[in-house]
């Protein structure tokens, strides 16, 4: 993915005296929760459910439509890390929005884009599409910043069924790729090109496909629009169970090795 040219955290300096002379009512450039992990505000309450129950008000989730194919970079990343595209539910639900998950939420969000180098795929691989986590050494781009934010959350306890990366078009055409979050307080999402937590209606993004809630490796598409229709997503494997595509590389790989021991014990 195209990565932006400038992070979302210059500092400004203190206008606090020049701005009292003016008169003007504004703010300081950098916000005050940026360095707490609260900086955006925590999405307003959905309507209110009844005792033991959680609600998400309409419009508030994302509409996906018709199963898509994975981007390519995401089968590879799934070949070299199998572990981190296993798993779902056959029942997914929101995650609560609590205050502390809220917290959790900017605290990753803060974390992963202040201190990860942005780095493009080409730079770093030699090559355009390449997903992997990202180090805090080596760097990464916009997917690999998105994984690692996922990969950081569900070890702090959130579920991968409400975390899916999510690939989007900015206004320039380019591609881009964020984590989108499911709650009960609507789709957040975690990007690095802000600082701040947006539901998915604020972000200024064309949305194209994320990971499927039910299985981390099924993609589909994303339709604001709802013109495609539900995702058909019939006769699942059952949770946990390794991505076909990595079995069958898993399958090739061990038929390649059984052909090659076979031609050179055949070979006189």
């Amino acid at each position: 993915m195209v990565q932006r040219t400038n992070r979302p955290y210059a500092r400004a300096a203190r206008l606090g005296s020049i701005l009292v002379l003016l008169g003007l009512a504004l703010q300081p450039a950098t916000p005050p929760g940026l360095v707490t992990g609260t900086a955006s505000q925590i999405p307003r309450d959905a309507t209110a459910p009844a005792p033991g129950e959680r609600s998400v008000e309409s419009g508030a989730l994302l509409p996906v439509g018709r199963q898509v194919m994975p981007p390519a970079g995401y089968i590879g990343f799934c070949l070299r890390n199998p572990a981190g595209c296993t798993g779902g539910s056959d029942h997914p639900a929101p995650m609560h929005l609590s205050s502390e998950r809220w917290r959790e939420l900017n605290d990753i969000n803060d974390f992963v884009n202040r201190s990860i180098p942005e780095r493009d795929d080409l730079s770093l691989y030699g090559m355009r599409e390449y997903w992997a986590y990202a180090d805090p050494d080596r760097g990464g781009d916009c997917e690999d910043l998105a994984l690692l934010k996922q990969r950081l959350l569900t070890e702090r306890g959130w579920p991968l069924t409400a975390l899916s990366v999510a690939v989007v078009r900015q206004w320039n055409g380019e591609g881009h790729a964020v984590l989108l979050v499911a709650t009960d307080r609507g789709d957040l999402v975690l990007d690095n090109m802000t600082w701040k937590i947006l539901p998915w209606r604020q972000a200024p993004y064309e949305w194209l496909m994320r990971q499927s809630h039910r299985r981390p490796y099924i993609w589909v598409a994303l339709d604001p629009d709802g013109e495609d229709g539900p995702a058909v997503l019939a006769n699942l494997p059952p949770p946990g169970t390794e991505p076909p595509f990595v079995a069958a590389a898993r399958r090739f790989k061990q038929m390649t090795a059984s052909l090659a021991e076979t031609r050179a014990a055949a070979t006189p």
